[in-house]
């Protein structure tokens, strides 16, 4: 097994940065079919209730967009360590503000109806939603370790595809001066001579 580099051991650690919290799963029920039944997930941290960007593809989009256009601040999201992962979560106050924005780009009655089920839940205000407190200073220092922990995992990322590219590109030129001499074989004994190789003792030279 390979061992990690000090990268990896560092992202490790700093995965284990990230502030945890304990979450409410709720279950929204589509119909009678137990199978399309769905899982949403919800807490509240200082007081603020907070539902996971990941709830849904199309909620996961739509308020992404939102960020990167600069139309919702990133202080909106933030970054917790729930069961075995790392998920972000965003704040309900700000998905329901959103709400007509978002049903009304939504093209699947399935979708709809599913949206509409969990914009109830984060609207009722007398759901009991698991309660985290967390100090100011815990979660900067969590949003730090969270985004020096991408930061190395991106540089993780392109050390590896440069390799590989490299790792490539020498297969390619050997496999490329391999058929050159393949092919001045060929013209050799195409002239009626007999041709054999062999290895030099000490260096990779090739004789005819």
């Amino acid at each position: 097994m390979r061992q990690k580099t000090e990268k990896q051991k560092e992202v490790t650690r700093l995965y284990n940065e990230v502030v945890r919290v304990s979450m409410t799963d709720f279950t929204v029920k589509r119909n009678a079919n137990v199978n399309n039944n769905v899982k949403v997930y919800l807490c509240t941290i200082n007081g603020e209730r907070y539902i996971p960007l990941c709830t849904t593809t199309d909620f996961s989009y739509f308020f992404r967009r939102l960020l990167e256009k600069e139309e919702i601040p990133a202080s909106d999201f933030i970054h917790v360590f729930h069961k075995t992962r790392v998920i972000t979560l965003i704040k309900a106050s700000t998905v329901v503000k959103f709400r007509d924005d978002f049903i009304g780009q939504l093209k699947d009655a399935y979708y709809i109806d599913l949206s509409e089920k969990i914009y109830l839940l984060l609207t009722d205000e007398k759901l009991s939603v698991c309660e985290n407190t967390i100090s100011e200073e815990a979660i900067k220092k969590s949003e730090e370790a969270y985004a020096k922990r991408n930061k190395l995992i991106r540089e993780i990322s392109k050390k590896r595809h440069a390799e590989k590219a490299q790792a490539e590109k020498e297969k390619n030129e050997t496999t490329s001066e391999e058929e050159t001499l393949k092919q001045l074989v060929m013209k050799i004994e195409a002239m009626g001579w007999e041709v054999s190789l062999r290895l030099k003792q000490h260096n990779n030279n090739l004789n005819l």
